[in-house]
């Protein structure tokens, strides 16, 4: 049963049973839920890769255990079956790279993303007209409109310090301001070659942080709510600006303050290595094909059959429209007549090829329970309990006795 599924699980059930009817007596999908959170999920593939006992098609988590599965000949190269133009000219640059996930290049194809993420900054135009203030382009920008949204008794940026992980505007800080990918600094945290007090992009994270709370950027009882309440609190018209993502645009639509809704990717700085073109677009998810394929050759066709047929145009209107599911190809925004305003907003961020998708800095940290230290460090600034240099020493410790 679908019974307690996500809308996007719901839609992969769907899929599968749209498309054995269609193909009924030529291809037969059979899905096996394993549940469990991701960490768990990730386990059980690991006990079926040293088995050689993965399935033909897995959803699984676009992370560090999906480079070691390719590294290890556990995952089929596709490129054979979905390499063409015809089919990878459907995904964004980014979407199909899997953000350096190592899945992709002219001969090879081991994963495709089967979603796409946003993540970033709304606002509600309506208020920010009221007090003459324009949409915010820059932190400087940004920075004056929280004064004078709180010199008006207007809660500048709706946020629920009881829960630790809504931090998603944030996340595209690190990375515009120089603590990237690229340059692995978490490698020299791990050695310790490098002191967490020394590293000068990840403290302007923080400094900039900093100036938000302290301008009185959240609300006066951030501490004691959370975020469902602050979602309500910018639904109702009350605060101005809400970090949030692609899973609250139906509730966006459905609110009153919907065609006033406005969405960016953040503030750029003015010491910044990146612009405002760039943001979190995270392909967290895919879809990729046990190395058995190879030794059966009809159903690895069979296997990019299927793929290329929940890709398609028809496909991917049902997933808009239907379930509300943002797919990781490009899509065009005029035939989607069922879509609200915020949800063509979004999808038009989620498919424009111009931008820079990056991700959070937890994803390529070899070192565990990097997440959970980072969101006790930011939520704790945004509460104003702690400040830069004490986020970095909490950091520091944790790093220490690892």
């Amino acid at each position: 049963g679908t019974e307690g599924l996500t809308a996007e699980e719901n839609y992969l059930v769907r899929n599968i049973e749209d498309f054995n009817k269609e193909y009924a007596g030529k291809i037969q999908i059979n899905l096996t839920q394993i549940g469990g959170e991701s960490d768990n999920q990730s386990q059980k593939y690991q006990m079926a890769a040293s088995a050689d006992r993965l399935p033909d098609l897995m959803v699984m988590n676009a992370d560090k255990y999906l480079r070691q599965y390719i590294e290890g000949g556990d995952i089929a190269n596709m490129s054979d079956y979905l390499g063409d133009e015809e089919f990878t000219s459907r995904f964004t640059d980014s979407a199909l790279k899997l953000q350096g996930n190592a899945c992709y290049s002219e001969n090879e194809l081991y994963a495709i993303a089967n979603e796409t993420e946003i993540q970033g900054w709304y606002y509600n135009s309506a208020l920010f007209e009221k007090y003459g203030l324009k949409i915010p382009e820059t932190f400087d920008e940004l920075l004056n409109c929280v004064k004078v949204f709180r010199e008006n008794g207007i809660t500048p940026i709706a946020h629920g310090g009881l829960e630790q992980w809504p931090l998603w505007g944030y996340w595209a800080w690190y990375s515009r301001l120089g603590f990237t990918q690229e340059e692995n600094y978490w490698d020299d945290f791990a050695d310790g070659s490098l002191k967490l007090a020394d590293c000068e992009s990840l403290r302007k994270v923080f400094d900039y942080m900093v100036k938000l709370q302290q301008a009185g950027a959240y609300p006066d009882n951030v501490t004691t709510i959370n975020n469902t309440q602050a979602q309500e609190t910018f639904l109702a018209g009350d605060a101005a600006i809400y970090c949030g993502g692609s899973w609250m645009v139906g509730d966006m639509d459905d609110s009153e303050i919907a065609e006033n809704i406005v969405f960016n990717w953040g503030p750029e700085f003015e010491d910044g290595v990146l612009d405002a073109k760039s943001g979190m677009r995270p392909y967290s998810w895919c879809i990729t094909f046990g190395a058995s394929l190879d030794k059966d050759p009809a159903r690895k066709e069979a296997a990019a059959t299927f793929i290329k047929w929940i890709t398609s145009e028809e496909r991917i209107k049902i997933e808009l429209e239907e379930y509300g599911h943002i797919p990781a190809v490009s899509v065009d925004t005029t035939s989607l007549s069922a879509l609200g305003p915020v949800g063509s907003l979004t999808v038009e961020a989620a498919t424009d090829n111009s931008v820079i998708s990056v991700i959070d800095p937890n994803s390529w940290c070899s070192l565990d329970g990097s997440t959970t230290v980072i969101w006790n460090a930011m939520t704790s600034i945004i509460s104003g309990t702690i400040g830069t240099d004490e986020a970095l020493s909490q950091l520091q410790d944790w790093v220490d006795r690892q």
